[in-house]
């Protein structure tokens, strides 16, 4: 039985690089330890997945290799590898400008889209912000995706409840929908990092939302 992490303990960061191209994944796996101080592993297939990945003192974040691969393909092999993946945090890396995985990656659940030209050091980059519950994802395209939801809100619009967020929390709840870091937040609105903090502690318990993907999708049906 996996014993539970100790009271104060923060959860090891472990980043899980699933492709066959093993000395890039071992580069970018160098990278990624060096920037996050994350505990890196590479493996060639989602199947290979070790238990380490789903303990309770461990948080997870597959980097999954999608050269070439269609929207509708990943989102079969997530589905066929579900057992396997569980609670973990998916990102793609490798992803071809042409191939349109965008929208999908949002629709799926995914955290993170890293490019074929992307710098090691900019995933690792990414990597950090995904750890710190951020999305790592094309602000248009998150656009694009609230605008959708929210045009079919309104077109079924009933009157409801008032929402329970300030209009500051408001706002600040449509920058994290959007994909904006906490520093940008502070900088825009000219408050401290701090203070945002302390709003995403208040929005997030108020609309009941564990990370910042909830919440931005509570935000796409909601404001």
């Amino acid at each position: 039985m996996e014993n539970p992490p100790l009271k104060g303990q923060k959860p090891e960061k472990l980043v899980i690089i699933v492709g066959p191209r093993k000395l890039q994944n071992e580069l970018m796996a160098s990278s990624i330890e060096e920037v996050t101080k994350a505990r890196c592993i590479t493996l060639l297939n989602l199947a290979d997945l070790p238990p380490v990945a789903r303990a309770r003192d461990t948080t997870g974040l597959v980097l999954w290799d999608c050269r070439g691969k269609s929207g509708d393909v990943i989102a079969s092999e997530l589905e066929s590898h579900r057992d396997e993946l569980g609670d973990l945090m998916i990102s793609l890396f490798n992803v071809g400008t042409s191939q349109g995985l965008e929208h999908r990656a949002v629709s799926e659940g995914i955290r993170g889209l890293f490019y074929e030209h992307d710098r090691f050091d900019l995933i690792a980059k990414g990597v950090s912000a995904i750890f710190e519950g951020e999305l790592w994802l094309p602000r248009s395209v998150m656009e694009d995706h609230i605008n959708v939801i929210r045009n079919r809100r309104r077109q079924s619009f009933r009157e409801g409840p008032p929402l329970p967020l300030t209009s500051r929390e408001q706002e600040i709840l449509k920058l994290i929908a959007l994909g904006v870091a906490d520093d940008e937040i502070a900088e825009k609105l000219c408050i401290s990092r701090h203070t945002v903090k302390n709003h995403l502690y208040n929005i997030f318990k108020k609309i009941n939302a564990p990370n910042r993907l909830q919440a931005s999708l509570w935000a796409a049906k909601n404001l």
